[in-house]
């Protein structure tokens, strides 16, 4: 198990298309549903 990851950015194709920054260890949830909003997101900007 990872915890207490500071920063999760998410790039493509080189540009970053968001980040999650918390002093606080991030749970799996937390970091499942980050994943899936970009994921969604990114469907969308196509």
């Amino acid at each position: 198990d990872v915890y207490g990851i500071p920063s999760f950015i998410v790039f493509k194709e080189g540009k970053e298309l968001n980040r999650f920054v918390s002093k606080l260890g991030k749970s799996q949830e937390e970091v499942e549903q980050f994943l899936n909003q970009i994921v969604e997101a990114s469907g969308k900007l196509g």
